[in-house]
């Protein structure tokens, strides 16, 4: 022998930015920075605490294919898409990189803002006054206007933020970092706690699962599953699954968890309940009321070759299908305001598939606005009928003293497209104050009739 000693030193101590994908890849930490290489040819190098893309390798588009595959829109990033996620009035929401960008339903754009450093989580700030949350790789998180995208405040942890999570009982958001902490911000942008689960955070949910009126948050650590309380973070129950790779969401009335080809439900005491079988391993997992009934949670399951299960929660199977590549996200949104969700499947070749859209649409309305102007308000809607018919649109605004709707005078968008726009100078006579404030829309299109859900404001209430 040559008498050589080698010497090999494990530590779960990464440096600044430390790597936020979970993904496989090739990883090198070195003296000066970090080198990051994805099974699909993507290399990122890390100098002085920032990622940067050297070799790029999935797509930048996100395209809207209806239910028979027919693309219904496109949407070209200038960086690998990262996240998609919509709310509940026909808005979507991209981050590609250092990019984040605000869509129509019918893929038109909003705004875009472009960082100085990628972003590691982006998803809808739920409550009265709706936002933005994103999080970046260098340990920062914003609260963002969604009129404009412009800041409102933030928070620097100096750790990389791995996962965001919301709900509308939780004001502000619950964060998931690098070096397996949990920590809660409430809606000013304040620290309420910050609690160590022991490894890297690579997901969480913020829900109630045992329905007693106070939120949870459910978090993977490793390969460990908690249940923390979102009050002040102690930690409810952790159960070890014993699985190197770990999925998952919050259910009705607990957790839903994926571990290579297996999908199975824990209740709130953190005790399987159910299990399925996949054919294939999985690589996502997402629970939503699919079908429009209320209380009704279904668990939709996408894997690494395109399947997709759609399981109701006693983990029976309500339907099997297949899609066109790795399946990376899934999301629902009623996307055409006719009352019922649309599933989206996000593919690795940067495909956005929409599952349930009717064939005969209706109209689209989104990007409900209210703003002051002059002493008065206008409010606003942006219409798309996918068969370009006229599209009348009428104005109407919640009275909560009569608890009537007062609807306004009608107007159209012909062919289908544009924005339509209410100028009015006081539509509050009959209001008290320190009452709700909402306003909707309800659309015809010569075939169809309904109204959108109502939105927010103004939040300026009359006195």
């Amino acid at each position: 022998t040559d008498e050589t000693t080698a010497s090999l030193w494990s530590s779960f101590q990464v440096p600044a930015p430390s790597f936020p994908r979970s993904q496989f890849s090739a990883r090198i930490i070195g003296e000066k920075g970090l080198m990051d290489l994805d099974a699909y040819g993507e290399l990122r190098v890390a100098v002085d605490s920032r990622w940067e893309v050297v070799i790029g390798g999935r797509d930048k588009k996100v395209t809207l294919l209806d239910k028979d595959g027919a693309m219904v829109w496109q949407f070209a990033a200038a960086d690998i898409v990262d996240g998609v996620s919509a709310n509940g009035f026909g808005e979507i929401l991209v981050h590609a990189g250092s990019h984040l960008y605000l869509l129509a339903g019918d893929g038109s754009l909003l705004w875009q803002r472009n960082f100085e450093r990628p972003l590691g989580a982006a998803t809808w700030a739920h409550g009265l006054v709706p936002g933005l949350n994103v999080g970046f790789e260098d340990g920062q998180v914003m609260l963002l206007d969604p009129e404009d995208g412009t800041e409102r405040w933030s928070y620097d942890f100096n750790r990389a933020v791995q996962a965001v999570g919301v709900s509308e009982g939780v004001p502000g958001m619950v964060v998931g970092l690098g070096d397996g902490r949990v920590a809660r911000l409430d809606d000013q942008g304040r620290l309420l706690w910050e609690q160590d689960i022991g490894r890297v955070v690579s997901w969480l949910a913020v829900a109630d699962v045992d329905h007693d009126g106070h939120d949870d948050v459910i978090a993977r650590s490793g390969d460990n599953v908690l249940r923390l309380q979102a009050e002040d973070g102690t930690v409810i129950w952790r159960t070890d699954t014993s699985a190197e790779r770990l999925i998952g969401a919050a259910l009705g009335d607990g957790v839903v968890v994926a571990t290579d080809q297996r999908v199975y439900g824990l209740d709130a005491t953190g005790a399987e309940a159910w299990s399925y079988p996949l054919d294939e391993v999985a690589s996502v997992v997402y629970t939503a009321e699919l079908d429009g009934v209320q209380e009704s949670v279904e668990v939709a399951v996408g894997t690494v070759k395109g399947g997709l299960y759609l399981l109701d929660t006693d983990g029976q199977l309500l339907w099997q299908g297949k899609g066109r590549e790795r399946v990376n996200a899934l999301q629902a949104a009623d996307l055409n305001g006719d009352g019922s969700q649309e599933l989206l499947v996000g593919m690795e070749d940067g495909v956005v598939q929409a599952y349930g859209l009717a064939v005969n649409q209706v109209p689209w309305l989104s990007t409900p606005r209210v703003t002051p102007v002059g002493g008065g308000y206008v409010y606003s809607v942006h219409v798309r009928d996918p068969e370009g018919d006229d599209v009348q649109v009428a104005l109407e605004i919640w009275d909560p003293s009569a608890q009537i709707w007062l609807a306004q005078e009608r107007t159209t968008a012909l062919g289908g497209k544009g924005t339509l726009s209410w100028n009015l100078p006081n539509p509050f006579d009959t209001w008290d104050a320190d009452r709700d404030s909402r306003f909707r829309f309800a659309w015809d299109d010569g075939q169809n009739q309904g109204p959108v859900a109502a939105v927010p404001g103004p939040l300026d209430m009359p006195v």
